[in-house]
């Protein structure tokens, strides 16, 4: 059975790439809604106003459960609910092939995302115990995965559903069954619980207005993020690009987020969080008003920098929040990684109804208030002194 000290020493490659191919495949399952939307109003006769309601809903009530199942990765959280909730989402989401009822449908993607939910908070966790000191490192490889996981969801789901119909539903759950089942097998001999430390000592209240503080930063930057990302495509179409073209840029636009989501994790061992915060947010500003006072290529390669500067410190935060609460890890990760997204899947909703009503324009160019507004809270932001330093 593997020690906690053996963990510690040194850097688990095998142990991270366990737990990051966990993530791949969880964050498959979580982005197949979304992925199939064409599908779901031809095929399944739900209406588009429906099918994106389900996708806000269902977002919004998993992510909102994120926080409570951190606190349980951090008090009970059992490596074996790492296995068990990849299987849990792969046979909710593969079940919506059954059904034409909507609100199965939702109960469906409710019930997966609950196992997503689940292990997003253990998988950091035990992302970063196998990273040893270098947390930076390994929570980059982890949301990295993830993040692929979430990008190639379209090239399986959507193939398979054209040739095997509702058939591709029931075919897209084997791979979750597999790797569940191998995790399983890695797992069921390795140290049962998760958190290292029984004694929780005192937290000072102003650790708790810090992280508190530090998810409204990253709320802001949801906000402005999830926009741009669902409505960019549209953008450029209403300036009169194909739609072809268009999804080129919307994909790029994606890439660009996985690198600068992953290269983050690399310079916050190297910096100052604080900083480092400051001045990526202070670019994004600064290459957004340029993507929003430019066109053609000019324009398309400032949004893509802008992109990327979106989510570099996103790794960055978490780590962060991490070392203000050393014994709420799981909780740090659910109030950043599910609370923030919530409430910027609200937005995204809500610039919907402003772009039918005044624009597209409008709708994408107005999110550079976010970015001003996470920009401000980082200047009231104090990090834990030598936070995330190896």
């Amino acid at each position: 059975m593997e020690t906690i000290e053996e963990t510690k020493s040194k850097f688990n490659w095998t142990g991270v790439m366990a737990v990051s191919a966990g993530h791949f495949w969880i964050d498959y399952y979580a982005a197949i809604l979304q992925s199939i939307v064409p599908y779901l109003v031809i095929n399944m006769d739900l209406t588009p106003s429906r099918v994106g309601f389900a996708i806000m809903m269902t977002n919004v009530a998993t992510s909102i459960f994120q926080p409570l199942f951190g606190h349980y990765a951090d008090t009970r959280g059992n490596i074996l609910w790492i296995p068990v909730s990849i299987f849990w989402s792969a046979a909710a989401i593969s079940s919506v092939g059954l059904t034409n009822n909507f609100m199965v449908i939702i109960l469906l993607s409710a019930l997966s995302g609950f196992g997503i939910t689940l292990f997003h908070p253990l998988g950091v966790i035990e992302a970063n115990r196998h990273a040893a000191s270098n947390e930076g490192l390994g929570l980059s490889i982890y949301s990295l995965m993830g993040n692929l996981g979430f990008a190639v969801t379209p090239m399986i789901i959507v193939p398979l559903l054209n040739s095997f119909n509702r058939a591709g539903f029931l075919i897209s759950f084997i791979p979750g069954l597999i790797i569940s089942i191998i995790l399983l097998m890695y797992y069921r001999n390795k140290r049962p619980a998760i958190t290292i430390n029984t004694v929780h000592e005192e937290v000072s209240s102003s650790s708790k207005k810090k992280v508190l503080l530090l998810t409204l930063i990253e709320i802001f930057r949801a906000c402005g993020y999830s926009t741009l990302s669902t409505y960019i495509a549209l953008y450029f179409v209403s300036k009169g690009m194909s739609q072809l073209n268009a999804g080129y840029i919307q994909s790029f636009f994606g890439i660009m987020s996985v690198a600068g989501l992953f290269l983050g994790g690399f310079f916050v061992n190297r910096f100052d969080i604080k900083k480092l915060m400051l001045y990526t947010m202070g670019l994004t500003i600064i290459f957004f008003l340029g993507f929003s006072f430019t066109s053609g290529a000019v324009s398309i390669l400032f949004i893509l920098i802008t992109a990327f500067l979106y989510r570099f410190c996103f790794n960055v935060s978490i780590l962060a929040g991490q070392a203000l609460l050393p014994n709420g890890k799981g909780m740090v990760t659910g109030l950043i990684m599910g609370i923030a997204p919530a409430v910027g899947s609200i937005v995204t909703f809500i610039s919907g109804i402003v772009a039918d009503a005044s624009g597209v324009d409008i709708a994408v160019k107005y999110t550079v208030i976010f970015a001003v507004l996470s920009f401000i809270m980082t200047l009231f932001f104090k990090p834990e002194k030598g936070a995330v330093k190896n």
